[in-house]
């Protein structure tokens, strides 16, 4: 590996279950990505005191639910220099994502033919 070459540190939260560990493999496939994955609760998602915050967090919009807007807006104060991928299911969570101020909003059923890396390197 170059010595230039730095890897994009990514935080995935995300429902556990056979979509998140399908996604995480398939980011894992990306050399210019560290993928971690946390197991904990909705309330904890964007404060993490052991550990330092990731370049980029990858959302999947039904792991907060209605809470959506609200914990991207806090992510936004609290962590400015982090970017925000959300995926979503429906219209209505791209909606209240975009208006959030994510970075970038992926339709979850067309990831897969739409995921460009580029997007996920600040």
């Amino acid at each position: 590996m170059n010595s230039s070459y730095k890897k994009v540190k990514i935080l995935l939260v995300a429902q556990t279950g056979l979509w998140r560990n399908a996604f995480e493999t398939f980011l894992r496939s990306y050399a210019q990505l560290e993928v971690e994955t946390l197991n904990i609760n909705r309330s904890e998602v964007f404060f993490h005191p052991e550990k330092a915050m990731p370049s980029v967090i990858i959302l999947e919009a039904d792991f907060l639910g209605a809470r959506l807007g609200d914990e991207l807006n806090r992510l936004k104060l609290e962590n400015g220099h982090v970017t925000s991928v959300v995926i979503v299911d429906t219209s209505a969570q791209a909606r209240i994502a975009k208006e959030a101020g994510a970075k970038v909003v992926w339709i979850k059923s067309m990831l897969y033919e739409r995921f460009d890396i580029k997007a996920l390197i600040p």
